[in-house]
């Protein structure tokens, strides 16, 4: 399944966050969305997960127009990880996960037997069987991540939207859960991912749609997309660009203009 964006257009008032942009999921490959701050990314993703109506242009959930399918069978087939990694309350690691499987249920009922498998097969895939009677609230903010990933898992979603999901992870967990997003991607999954470090975007992702000022400016394979060029123009910075591991590895070495 693919979810694609045809020419969105999306105004606060008179200005355009996002202006005539288009992209589309690939089945089994990540997607990066990046561009610097104000570009636009989390606005995109909020339109492709139907959170944001825009003002022009339309989304297409495998060809469908997305406001002509119901929540539910949105709900069953699209998963949408937000920037905002909170939980206020002590629900259980595995509760909480299991919220994933409330589009599958009828009211006053509790998950079913498939229902409790995918909650455990998502608890197994991000490794986090050993936190399911943990409060959430307690987690530090990497288990955190790692467990707001197996709730979307558990939906078994056929399209996976992520906003920043490494935000505020040190080295480790960032490699961890893109690690994880990368081996589970490649089972069919469709993934966008909205992502700044540069260099994980480059190692991680199969395609990078890079944004500047709510435009698309380029998307491709990260060795087309990540020149000195674009990162002149769009970031304003200068870089070296070298590889490793098989992947380029970008270093940002001066700011080349004033970055608001």
């Amino acid at each position: 399944m693919i979810i694609e964006a045809r020419n969105i257009t999306t105004l606060i008032e008179t200005r355009r966050i996002l202006d005539d942009v288009s992209i589309a999921s690939k089945a089994g490959k990540i997607i990066g969305l990046i561009g610097p701050n104000g570009a636009g990314k989390t606005t995109l993703i909020r339109v492709l997960a139907g959170l944001v109506k825009p003002d022009r242009g339309q989304v297409l959930l495998d060809g469908r127009p997305m406001d002509e399918i119901t929540l539910t069978t949105r709900a069953r087939q699209l998963a949408y990880l937000p920037q905002e990694h909170i939980v206020h309350w002590p629900i259980s690691v595995y509760d909480l996960v299991a919220m994933g499987r409330l589009p599958y249920r009828h009211p006053l009922t509790g998950a079913d037997r498939h229902g409790q498998q995918a909650v455990q097969e998502a608890l197994q895939a991000m490794a986090i069987e050993h936190l399911a009677a943990r409060p959430a609230n307690q987690l530090s903010g990497g288990e955190l991540s790692r467990v707001l990933l197996a709730r979307a898992l558990a939906q078994t979603p056929q399209v996976l939207l992520a906003d920043e999901p490494t935000a505020g992870l040190d080295p480790a967990h960032k490699l961890q859960l893109l690690q994880h997003l990368s081996r589970i991607s490649k089972t069919g999954l469709s993934v966008i991912i909205v992502l700044h470090d540069l260099t994980l975007a480059a190692r991680f992702c199969d395609h990078l749609v890079l944004l500047k000022q709510g435009r698309l400016y380029d998307a491709g394979k990260p060795e087309a997309v990540l020149t000195p060029k674009a990162l002149l123009d769009v970031y304003q910075i200068t870089c070296h660009i070298d590889k490793a591991a098989g992947a380029l590895v970008i270093t940002p070495l001066a700011v080349e203009a004033t970055v608001s």
